[in-house]
């Protein structure tokens, strides 16, 4: 009525419902269709990054096992320093006759 009279084919659509057509599948605006890379670039590439995040915090807990290691190493080191301290002064409080209050 408004558009353009039938073509030689009868086909009374314009060449941009033809687009819209052909680029949205079958005329409905707003239902895109998705090929099959489109679909697995959607999933698989968050679900990549997630996988990728959670093996970099691996990394980080395991750095950071190692470093608290050695800590306690060194703690441990440092306690058994501080008894043999406290053993030296007891056998000089023993051998001085000083009473431990």
């Amino acid at each position: 009525m408004w558009g353009r009279p039938p073509g030689p084919r009868g086909s009374s659509r314009t060449r941009s419902q033809k687009a819209l057509e052909c680029r949205y599948g079958e005329g409905k605006i707003g239902k895109l269709n998705m090929n099959d890379a489109q679909l697995y670039l959607a999933i698989g590439l968050p679900s990549f990054v997630a996988l990728v995040g959670i093996l970099v915090n691996v990394g980080y807990f395991v750095a950071l096992n190692g470093r608290m290691t050695r800590v306690e190493d060194k703690l441990d080191v440092l306690t058994g320093k501080i008894a043999e301290v406290d053993n030296r002064v007891v056998r000089i409080e023993d051998k001085l006759g000083i009473v431990p209050r």
